[in-house]
């Protein structure tokens, strides 16, 4: 869903307005920043303000979803069915965000991915949609996709959550 292109293009923006000479130098932090780290089963905290994190997010969801709710007050966001396939069957997924104040430390956001495969019942004429355990790479996407959007680091996610062909390959 997401081009790669698109991605490298926007890794490499920062990094060449931080090596032009009209930049301005920044004054050192005390500590470096984190960026997005995964606290616990589909949530992770966003070190930005609510406002900002907000915007960020419904921008990443509208380039490849519908909305469905989109309620800033009780931060939550959620999409239509969007249907693909995947190994020549017909699937669905529906997202869902919950964005929450962590004090001084950022945002929580809570990210669940549902999704359901379309398949045949024993009758062999009707079909029904079946949950599906695919969940976990495309929330890795959307929070990948946030970090570049927002110009965090590489997220601190679990490993399950790193898109196919994105993983570190293992030492020969």
């Amino acid at each position: 869903k997401y081009k790669r292109e698109e991605i490298r293009a926007a890794q490499a923006k920062p990094a060449a307005a931080a090596s032009s000479p009209a930049a301005p130098a920044k004054a050192p932090r005390s500590k470096p920043i984190a960026g997005i780290i995964q606290i616990g089963d589909g949530v992770f905290r966003v070190p930005m303000n609510f406002d900002r994190t907000w915007d960020l997010m419904v921008d990443v969801l509208l380039r490849n979803y519908n909305l469905q709710i989109a309620d800033k007050n009780t931060g939550i966001l959620t999409t239509e069915w969007d249907s693909f396939y995947l190994d020549g069957k017909v699937n669905r997924n529906k997202v869902s965000i919950r964005l929450k104040r962590a004090g001084n430390q950022g945002v929580d956001l809570t990210v669940h991915n549902n999704v359901e495969i379309l398949s045949r019942i024993p009758d062999g004429v009707s079909e029904v949609w079946l949950p599906s355990d695919r969940n976990k790479p495309e929330i890795g996407r959307i929070i990948q996709n946030l970090a570049i959007a927002s110009g965090q680091p590489k997220p601190q996610i679990a490993a399950d959550l790193i898109p196919s062909g994105e993983a570190p390959k293992p030492a020969m």
